[in-house]
């Protein structure tokens, strides 16, 4: 194991460009609201997810709008909710929050459907994403817990690997806390720690959040790399921070039909007594790995919040080298990152979404 203590330093000092070499703004013809996706492809143009239209628009290299796939819907290329853009070789993926995936080319053409995917147990499945043969990482999640064996337990995410028509088991790996609460069921308490996974063209990356710690595996399962941060103090989970959640619960559930509602949840909601010290974690398309810090907004009902603040990014080899940290500026969501590119959504003065992608100069 790699282990990095405090007061260690990265490799190199990476920077993003002053200068976006592309931003999208939405306008008539080209609507973009709650985006939860970007991808580049590799000649420069970017497919972007929608959930609020449930689409995929597909823009050139110097932002043109070239062509819109999808739409709401339970047939081909249809989708009832987008949930990610995922890449199998040159294919787009996008997966629907069904368990099913539509699959298009890179030239923004319908390929086909696929259904969920079945495991042997027939809980439903998740797709992680796909490595560079062509498998497909699959997701359990755990069950809902009515009872706890301890004062505190924590759950398990099951990772399987399909290849063809077989599904196998890979493992198991920290989901989440459980605490009791006033309701009497086990709750998993907000801003606790989490599991994250992170695939490679050749295996995958796992953490848990509660300590700095990443295991990447190959596709035999077999550990290839391991790294540690120490040293890292966790930020406490503040009263303010608890507002916020419950401030936020309001705006999702505002009229008077939900008050009790609120109520309730107020009355079972547990907290953590300080975040996790890995806030979220994606692998880039040349397998470097890159890990951001905590974003409170992003345990809240909004999902997958933008950070207020200018945000600090460590980037590690798949041997668990620590390449470089990386600063992100305010208001900017991480959807994919390149050997020489970082592509996301990033939110104006007014709150409007803008795709931009920025350079990454090494």
């Amino acid at each position: 194991m790699r282990v990095y203590a405090a007061g260690s330093v990265p490799l190199h000092d990476w920077t993003i460009g002053k200068n976006p070499l592309l931003m999208i703004s939405g306008h008539d013809s080209t609507e973009l609201v709650d985006l939860i996706d970007v991808a580049r492809l590799a000649n420069g143009d970017v497919a972007v997810a929608s959930v609020g239209t449930n689409d995929i628009r597909f823009f050139s290299r110097t932002g043109r709008h070239i062509r819109t796939v999808g739409r709401e819907g339970r047939g081909p290329a249809e989708f009832t909710a987008l949930t990610a853009l995922l890449r199998m070789r040159d294919t787009i993926v996008a997966a629907n929050g069904s368990g099913i995936a539509h699959l298009f080319t890179d030239k923004a053409v319908y390929v086909r459907t696929e259904a969920r995917p079945e495991i042997p147990t027939g809980e439903p499945t998740t797709r992680v994403g796909y490595t560079a043969d062509g498998r497909v990482l699959l997701r359990t999640n755990p069950p809902r817990a009515s009872s706890l064996p301890n004062r505190a337990a924590t759950q398990q995410f099951k990772l399987w690997m399909q290849v063809a028509d077989k599904t196998t088991l890979w493992g198991s790996f920290p989901a989440n806390e459980l605490v009791p609460s006033p309701s009497g069921r086990p709750r998993w308490p907000v801003f606790g720690p989490r599991g994250f996974f992170a695939v490679l063209r050749s295996g995958f990356c796992a953490g848990y959040s509660a300590r700095y710690i990443i295991t990447c595996y190959n596709l035999q399962g077999e550990v290839t790399a391991q790294f540690e941060r120490r040293g890292l103090v966790a930020q406490a989970v503040t009263q303010s921070h608890k507002k916020l959640y419950f401030y936020d619960d309001s705006l999702a559930n505002p009229t008077p039909q939900h008050a009790s509602g609120r109520a309730y949840v107020k009355q079972v909601t547990q907290f953590a007594p300080r975040f996790g010290l890995i806030g979220v974690m994606t692998a880039s398309t040349n397998d470097e790995l890159w890990i951001g810090p905590v974003n409170p907004g992003d345990a809240t009902v909004r999902g997958n919040a933008s950070p207020t603040t200018e945000a600090t990014w460590s980037v590690y080899s798949s041997a668990g080298q620590w390449l470089s940290d990386v600063a992100l500026p305010a208001r900017f969501r991480v959807m994919e990152v390149g050997s020489d590119f970082v592509a996301g959504v990033r939110l104006d003065a007014e709150g409007i979404e803008h795709v931009v992608v920025y350079s990454l100069q090494k």
